[in-house]
């Protein structure tokens, strides 16, 4: 059930709005739709939640009718009112970029490569000759960049051998794997909500059943949990995408503490290169004495196009992963792993001026929304800001947007149920100015859309998303 003082504090704001009824019904509507209140959640009893707010019974029951009759309610005699919502996804559609004309891309929270990329490819040329009168199949990674992956965890405070590190073809590759490996269809898998569409995709085609824990303005809401069993949690604790959230290790202790402890854990670094403020380095594994499985990639932090990530776990886990992948692929390419561990090795030289590039593409996109007045928060890590557009539906403005040369990606498309319609994510990967006009034309379509003062009821559960 839904702890009572928390849906009063999030209601509360829509009891200034008369009648009393319509408030509370546009609040109750409004929490469905941005995802806080969960699908098959259990309200408290129209009487209880009238006193918690200090309104008529008959004020409650009046709004929960309003809401049955638009299906995002559901009663049972002797078993409560319950949220419903069409479980729907918007259709896969892939978070890379996609060429439109000269529209200004911010789809993709993706930074184009620098110098040092083109300098590590000819690094990984002139080494490859010893590699030569091998076959180059190595299915669990080049030894030597096994070696540095495992030093980079063991410098920052988890002890780590090559053994328990398996190189794959980025971050992703690696979540299909270990799901291949760990889980049987019709398994529960735990993946916050939002979070980066391709982990719900990979979820979906192992015929996994996704299930959300909710990730708001304060964190990961961990009070919505059933307590049923759930075989694998995926969390992103550094840099969430799209959120930009960063976990303290207090919260990623609570996190943690509420699942079962059956749960496997795994844990997405992909960002951890882009903290935006002072924060501790230590991988969560290192925090807890349960098994938690930790993911990496190069994809972020140097380029998209080097398709090399890890996973980091326990040897058996590490072997068992292993044997599954070679009935899919033999193992990363031997330059591109070469490339990889060039990087690797020179990460402390080439990450400041990176970070510092960022942080000011940062500063120009939020200056930017600061100026046409759309609510934020400041990201605390990552390579995107998670904007609430009000009463605009992003799904209209996605529409909207590219008719203007910007091409964006609805919430709805970061969610298991298709809702988040009043989120948008905007990565800061394009250089100030560009951010700045994409920005301008974002806010044109939003006065094109009419700042309708609730988002279309429709939109979330549309199968298409722009």
């Amino acid at each position: 059930m839904v702890a009572s003082d928390r849906l009063v504090g999030w209601l509360m704001p829509f009891l200034a709005q008369r009648p009393l009824a319509r408030g509370l019904a546009e609040g109750l509507r409004a929490l469905v739709l941005d995802g806080r209140l969960l699908p098959e959640a259990r309200l408290p009893s129209e009487r209880s939640l009238a006193e918690s707010l200090g309104l008529s019974r008959a004020t409650v029951t009046s709004a929960f009718d309003v809401l049955r009759g638009e299906g995002l309610l559901r009663s049972r005699p002797g078993d409560g009112t319950w949220i419903v919502l069409p479980s729907r996804r918007p259709s896969a559609d892939s978070d890379g970029p996609a060429r439109r004309g000269g529209a200004i891309d911010l789809s993709a929270a993706l930074l184009p490569a620098e110098g040092s990329v083109d300098e590590a490819v000819r690094h990984a040329a002139s080494h490859l000759f010893p590699f030569l009168t091998g076959t180059g199949i190595h299915p669990s990674g080049l030894d030597e960049l096994r070696a540095t992956i495992a030093d980079r965890y063991t410098r920052r405070g988890l002890p780590t051998g090559s053994e328990q590190v398996l190189v794959t073809s980025g971050s992703l590759h690696g979540w299909n794997l270990l799901l291949r490996a760990v889980a049987s269809p019709g398994d529960r898998i735990l993946v916050e909500q939002p979070t980066y569409p391709s982990v719900i995709d990979a979820v979906l085609a192992h015929r996994l059943r996704p299930v959300p824990l909710p990730v708001d303005e304060d964190g990961w809401d961990v009070s919505q949990l059933s307590g049923e069993r759930t075989a694998v949690a995926h969390l992103t604790f550094d840099g969430h995408n799209p959120t930009g959230h960063w976990a303290s290790d207090a919260e990623r202790g609570a996190v943690l503490a509420a699942l079962p402890h059956s749960t496997l854990v795994v844990c997405d670094e992909t960002l951890v290169d882009f903290p935006h403020q002072a924060v501790t380095g230590t991988p969560t594994a290192a925090l807890t004495g349960r098994t938690v499985v930790t993911l990496g990639s190069t994809s972020k932090s140097f380029w998209p196009g080097l398709r090399v990530g890890w996973i980091r776990g326990p040897v058996g886990l590490i072997r068992r992963i292993t044997a599954v992948r070679t009935s899919l692929d033999l193992g990363p390419a031997v330059v591109d792993q070469l490339a990889a561990r060039h990087l690797l090795n020179h990460a402390d030289r080439l990450m400041p001026a990176r970070r510092r590039m960022v942080a000011t593409r940062r500063d120009a996109l939020l200056e930017a929304l600061d100026a046409v007045g759309w609510r934020h928060q400041r990201p605390r890590g990552g390579l995107s800001v998670w904007v609430d557009l009000g009463g605009i539906s992003s799904t209209d403005l996605a529409r909207l947007a590219l008719d203007l040369g910007v091409r964006i990606v609805a919430g709805p498309r970061f969610t298991i149920t298709g809702t988040h319609d009043r989120q948008l994510r905007l990565p800061f990967v394009l250089p100030p100015a560009t951010l700045a006009e994409a920005v301008r034309r974002l806010a044109e379509a939003a006065a094109r859309a009419g700042r309708a003062k609730q988002p279309s009821r429709q939109a979330p559960y549309s199968s298409r998303v722009l």
